[in-house]
């Protein structure tokens, strides 16, 4: 296992931390400046990650798996050179998506899925910070797993007027069906999923809504490939107010 806690990290000529196996790693109030290559590196889904009040800077912090997401909490990453490198895993505990000073780039091909019974509402839900910004290719962010009415699933958005959240192409010159957008399957939570001051683009559809109501307020959808919205199956009645 690692765990430091209020270290001093810098001029390192490749990544800083590189954790490979399933063993706990830990930075408290650490500062990593002018790495070469990534601060911490996850190379493992399963390895336990902790990185708290940590500030990061002239590299890219992380690079790590989809479930880890919630392990970084309270942190800085200002005129980081590069982005939160995410590698897709299924999330299957409740967590907050927080908002570091600089984007989340999904970098593999496949699905993010939601899903699970975590929580006091048991319903494993990702919750997003204002001002988080989420570049795709070849995604599609997938809320309740579709076939498993036990596997619900929750995502709260909520961006402010002053500090929206984007989910958009990770391509330098984007066109409409970059990514597949985001799915709210059958088995999505109604009282879990809400969309505001979202900008979604470049999907392929941006949202498809298949029996179930999540609210969308106050957000822009935009260059879809086809449609900017898809709406299917029974019992649904999606809410779209501005």
């Amino acid at each position: 296992s690692i765990s430091l806690d209020q270290c001093i990290i810098d001029l390192v000529s490749s990544d800083a931390i590189l954790v490979k196996d399933t063993s706990s790693t830990s930075l408290h109030q650490c500062t990593c400046d002018q790495i070469y290559g990534v601060g911490v590196v996850m190379e493992t889904s399963t390895g336990d990650l902790s990185v708290v009040n940590c500030t990061m800077t002239n590299h890219t912090p992380l690079e790590l798996y989809a479930n880890q997401i919630g392990d970084v909490t309270n942190c800085s990453f200002p005129d980081a050179d590069g982005n939160i490198r995410v590698y897709l895993a299924d999330v299957t505990e409740d967590a907050v998506w927080e908002n570091h000073g600089t984007h989340y780039r999904i970098i593999d091909a496949g699905n993010l899925l939601i899903q699970g019974t975590d929580g006091p509402d048991n319903v494993t839900t990702v919750t997003i910070e204002p001002g988080v910004e989420f570049k795709m290719a070849d995604h599609q962010i997938i809320v309740g797993d579709n076939s498993d009415p036990n596997l619900p699933g929750g995502l709260i958005a909520n961006g402010t007027a002053n500090n929206p959240i984007l989910f958009t192409s990770r391509q330098s010159s984007p066109v409409a069906g970059d990514w597949d957008g985001i799915y709210f399957t059958q088995y999505s939570d109604d009282t879990q999923c809400s969309l505001t001051h979202c900008t979604i683009e470049y999907g392929d559809p941006n949202l498809d809504i298949n029996g179930c109501s999540p609210q969308i307020t106050d957000s822009e959808i935009r260059y879809s490939a086809d449609d900017g919205v898809t709406i299917s199956g029974s019992q649904q009645n999606p809410s779209f107010t501005r």
